[in-house]
Protein backbone atom coordinates (compact mmCIF):
# COMPACT_ATOMS: atom_id res chain seq x y z
CA UNK A 1 0.00 0.00 0.00
CA UNK A 2 1.28 3.44 -0.89
CA UNK A 3 0.97 6.19 1.69
CA UNK A 4 0.86 9.85 0.59
CA UNK A 5 3.83 11.37 2.39
CA UNK A 6 2.87 15.06 2.54
CA UNK A 7 0.11 14.60 5.16
CA UNK A 8 2.25 12.11 7.11
CA UNK A 9 5.29 14.39 7.19
CA UNK A 10 3.18 17.42 8.07
CA UNK A 11 1.64 15.54 11.02
CA UNK A 12 5.05 14.28 12.17
CA UNK A 13 6.53 17.78 12.11
CA UNK A 14 3.51 19.21 13.93
CA UNK A 15 4.14 16.69 16.71
CA UNK A 16 7.90 17.18 16.80
CA UNK A 17 10.02 19.54 14.68
CA UNK A 18 13.11 17.79 13.36
CA UNK A 19 15.86 18.06 10.79
CA UNK A 20 15.82 16.51 7.33
CA UNK A 21 17.96 13.53 8.29
CA UNK A 22 16.00 12.71 11.43
CA UNK A 23 12.72 12.87 9.58
CA UNK A 24 14.03 10.66 6.78
CA UNK A 25 15.34 8.08 9.25
CA UNK A 26 11.98 7.99 11.05
CA UNK A 27 10.06 7.53 7.79
CA UNK A 28 12.40 4.74 6.68
CA UNK A 29 12.16 3.06 10.11
CA UNK A 30 8.36 3.09 9.79
CA UNK A 31 8.69 1.50 6.36
CA UNK A 32 7.03 4.45 4.64
CA UNK A 33 9.74 5.62 2.25
CA UNK A 34 13.35 5.92 1.25
CA UNK A 35 15.67 8.90 1.82
CA UNK A 36 15.12 10.63 -1.53
CA UNK A 37 11.35 10.62 -1.20
CA UNK A 38 11.57 12.26 2.22
CA UNK A 39 13.72 15.07 0.78
CA UNK A 40 11.31 15.59 -2.10
CA UNK A 41 8.33 15.70 0.29
CA UNK A 42 10.00 18.28 2.54
CA UNK A 43 10.78 20.44 -0.47
CA UNK A 44 7.20 20.15 -1.72
CA UNK A 45 5.84 21.19 1.70
CA UNK A 46 8.35 24.06 1.93
CA UNK A 47 7.44 25.41 -1.50
CA UNK A 48 3.75 25.27 -0.55
CA UNK A 49 4.50 27.37 2.55
CA UNK A 50 3.43 24.60 4.94
CA UNK A 51 6.83 24.10 6.62
CA UNK A 52 10.07 26.03 6.98
CA UNK A 53 13.60 25.18 8.02
CA UNK A 54 15.12 27.25 10.80
CA UNK A 55 18.15 28.98 9.24
CA UNK A 56 20.77 28.09 11.84
CA UNK A 57 19.67 24.58 12.83
CA UNK A 58 17.94 23.26 9.70
CA UNK A 59 15.11 21.96 11.87
CA UNK A 60 11.82 21.90 9.99
CA UNK A 61 8.73 23.37 11.64
CA UNK A 62 5.11 23.65 10.56
CA UNK A 63 3.89 27.14 9.63
CA UNK A 64 0.49 28.56 10.63
CA UNK A 65 -0.69 27.75 7.11
CA UNK A 66 0.60 24.20 7.57
CA UNK A 67 -1.34 23.82 10.81
CA UNK A 68 -4.54 24.96 9.07
CA UNK A 69 -3.89 22.49 6.24
CA UNK A 70 -3.27 19.68 8.70
CA UNK A 71 -6.52 20.47 10.56
CA UNK A 72 -8.37 20.41 7.24
CA UNK A 73 -6.81 17.07 6.26
CA UNK A 74 -7.75 15.54 9.60
CA UNK A 75 -11.31 16.82 9.24
CA UNK A 76 -11.62 15.28 5.77
CA UNK A 77 -10.18 11.98 7.04
CA UNK A 78 -12.74 11.85 9.87
CA UNK A 79 -15.61 12.52 7.46
CA UNK A 80 -14.38 9.87 5.03
CA UNK A 81 -14.05 7.36 7.88
CA UNK A 82 -17.67 8.04 8.92
CA UNK A 83 -18.85 7.54 5.32
CA UNK A 84 -16.97 4.27 5.04
CA UNK A 85 -18.40 2.90 8.30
Amino acid sequence: MSVPLCPVVLAMLADRPQDRGGLARELVARGLTVQGAADLTLERLRLAGLVYAAPRTGVFRVTARGRRELAFQRQVSRKLARLAA
